[in-house]
């Protein structure tokens, strides 16, 4: 990773890009080891934290849309820059936060600056240095590895660093995304920032024609409609264990110590890799993908299932790193399942859609499983979700085949 910055082969552009993404993984990565446990020790119950991914879901979904146009209007660059300081302000909010209102006032600015990121950090790469576009494919399996060794980092660093300050992670997060903001002031060309044309009433009408479009052809398409409905059902059941990981790891360890689930956490991501490399080492030989598609979802119930079902925390992690091993296989046999059914002129409005049907899915089920707290332990909760996934992986099987003589590889 080092030797890739410092590479003079590649444009400075390309380099920074590198870099600038890698930090904000592991910005990001500070507190995913421990936010739970950091919401819980400020006040929060399960329930409302529960809410929280709501809110940020529902933040996400209603500005989407106008931050893209923002982006249009006045320039990538800005819009990447408003992101950092957005998501600097907003772990600044978090250090300080003590009740309810002030976490919900922190995650609605987070997700806009994640709004605000989303599309233009690409665009922003691709206009700058055209060169990419010959090597996508290379680039972002070096930047993918990259940023998992950051994620990884930056997780156990956070678990490391909670018990002595506990709003250590955030305040270097608000730190490090403070920093990638001025510094990409710095390094991003003036004319990616420059004001453009506003958009025309005709521009504005031709949108919404292709808005339906999509919305019909999506709907239409048999193999879309079916990875449609599986998204949402597998969204059901992965807000579960997304939201409370970390008291059930901790309590099936039955310790209070904040450093094992940096560990775990490190984990899990690798086995997310490991499930990736397994998957690209023997796509090759696959005809039928759609059944292993379904195949690794059925997996993932089962590992779901057993993780909330044993108390033996061997056991359960065990089988919840054979969950995180199907994330890493099924993720990407979905992207191939829905992509090659979207031809070129719609693709980016298809991937727009499915994006808000997943924040709707997520707004929805972070508000029932928060609700369900209530009723039931986590453990019981995690034995649950598993249904749903019964359910999409019944789907899956009926997901028709799809002639490749006309598509690319993905």
């Amino acid at each position: 990773m080092v030797q890739y910055l410092f590479d003079k082969s590649r444009s400075k552009y390309e380099r920074f890009y590198f870099l600038f993404r890698c930090a904000g993984n592991f910005a990001v990565a500070l507190s995913l080891s421990i936010n739970t446990i950091f919401y819980l020790s400020r006040g929060l119950n399960l329930e409302q934290i529960g809410y929280l991914s709501g809110v940020s879901g529902a933040t996400i979904l209603l500005t989407e849309f106008p931050t893209g146009i923002f982006a249009d209007r006045y320039g990538n660059a800005l819009s990447v820059v408003i992101s950092y300081f957005l998501l600097s302000f907003s772990c600044s909010i978090i250090v300080f936060a003590n009740n309810f209102f002030s976490f919900i006032i922190a995650i609605i600015i987070g997700s806009l600056g994640t709004a605000f990121a989303t599309g233009s950090f690409t665009a922003w790469i691709l206009a700058t240095d055209s060169g990419i576009k010959k090597r996508l494919s290379s680039f972002y399996a070096e930047l993918g590895i990259a940023m998992s060794i950051c994620k990884i980092v930056g997780g156990i660093t956070g678990a490391l660093i909670y018990p002595i300050i506990q709003f250590a992670p955030y305040l270097l997060s608000s730190i490090i995304y403070f920093a990638l903001g001025i510094t990409f002031l710095m390094v991003s060309p003036i004319s990616s920032t420059r004001l453009k044309e506003k958009v025309k009433a005709e521009s504005i009408k031709s949108f919404f024609m292709h808005a339906k479009t999509t919305l019909m052809f999506a709907v239409k398409n048999r193999g879309i409609l079916l990875i449609l409905i599986i998204t949402v059902l597998f969204i059901c059941a992965a807000m579960v264990p997304f939201i409370y990981w970390q008291p059930l790891i901790l309590s099936k360890l039955n310790t209070e110590d904040i450093k094992y689930l940096g560990g775990v956490f490190t984990l899990f991501i690798l086995c997310g890799i490991l499930g990736n490399w397994v998957l690209k080492k023997f796509f090759a030989r696959i005809s039928e993908y759609t059944k292993l598609f379904a195949l690794f979802i059925s997996l993932g119930g089962v590992a779901l299932f057993v993780t909330g079902y044993f108390q033996n925390a061997i056991f359960s992690l065990m089988a919840f790193l054979v969950y995180h091993f199907t994330l890493g296989t099924s993720s990407p046999l979905r992207a191939r399942i829905l992509n090659e059914r979207i031809p070129d002129d719609m693709r980016a409005s298809v991937l727009s859609f499915v994006s808000w049907v997943e924040a709707v899915a997520q707004i929805m089920f972070s508000v029932i499983v928060g609700f369900l707290t209530r009723f039931v332990n986590i453990s019981t909760l995690i034995m649950l979700a598993a249904f749903p996934i019964v359910a999409a992986f019944l789907l899956a099987l009926m997901i028709p085949k799809h002639n490749l003589s006309n598509s690319k590889t993905l």
